[in-house]
């Protein structure tokens, strides 16, 4: 995801060393942008059939960290440990879209619990104007007013709307990206 290249490498000095949390990491194609950098990270997928993909296509990887088949909406038992680190990011690549609006604020707080202060959010959501099919997986639509209800928590927000037309098919797409601090 360009958008999140551009951003970890803006905030690299900042996470150095900071554990990176993705929910809904799938084939682990963002666990070499994170190891590049050196960020610890753990990466949750419910998906079984994903996790093995990314430990097969991705195995000098795990030195850097862990990918666990966990449903992210399940506890996060290693959070809160006495002997456990606060994250200083959590990468969210659409997961909390499909999870329904009810459990992505439940998550969103769950987020902003496992932060360290300062700690980062980094995530994207469908946006309301989004119509291009999605199969058997139909995600929510956001918009900003619910977004900015959903983060008031965190000390700072900043959204970005991006918009793609597929003039062939008549798809439009729109998403938002979501920076928030705690």
């Amino acid at each position: 995801d360009p958008n999140l290249v551009v951003f970890l490498h803006r905030y690299a000095s900042m996470l150095r060393g900071r554990i990176v949390l993705e929910l809904g990491c799938g084939q682990g194609h963002n666990l070499g942008l994170f190891a590049s950098l050196g960020f610890p990270f753990i990466a949750l997928d419910f998906t079984e059939e994903a996790i093995a993909w990314a430990k097969r296509h991705h195995p000098c990887y795990w030195s850097y960290g862990a990918i666990l088949e966990q449903d992210w909406r399940d506890p996060w038992p290693w959070i809160g440990e006495e002997d456990s680190s606060p994250l200083g990011l959590v990468v969210d690549i659409r997961g909390l879209t499909y999870g329904g609006k009810t459990v992505a604020a439940r998550m969103i707080d769950r987020v902003y619990e496992a932060l360290e202060p300062g700690g980062l959010y980094f995530g994207k959501f469908w946006g309301e104007k989004t119509n291009r099919p999605f199969g058997d997986l139909v995600p929510d639509k956001y918009d900003t007013g619910t977004l900015r209800r959903y983060f008031s928590r965190f000390k700072e927000m900043d959204l970005m709307s991006i918009q793609m037309h597929r003039v062939r098919t008549d798809q439009y797409e729109q998403e938002w990206v979501v920076i928030a601090r705690k």
